[in-house]
């Protein structure tokens, strides 16, 4: 099943639609620094913390 990828915007254009539903895994290589001086976590155990959310921001060189 051939298929066009565009660059610039991420987007696959397949030739015909796939038999199933298709599935992908991305990484991405984007420079980020933490957006506060502090990190709220929880902690469930001794080996156990959750941070329910991490704000960073997109380092542009």
């Amino acid at each position: 099943m051939p298929a066009a990828i565009d660059h610039q915007t991420g987007r696959i254009t397949f030739a015909s639609a796939p038999g199933s539903a298709p599935t992908a895994l991305f990484q991405f290589d984007v420079p980020v620094r933490f957006d506060t001086d502090s990190l709220p976590v929880q902690a469930n155990a001794w080996d156990l913390q959750i941070a329910n959310n991490i704000d960073l921001v997109e380092v542009l060189e």
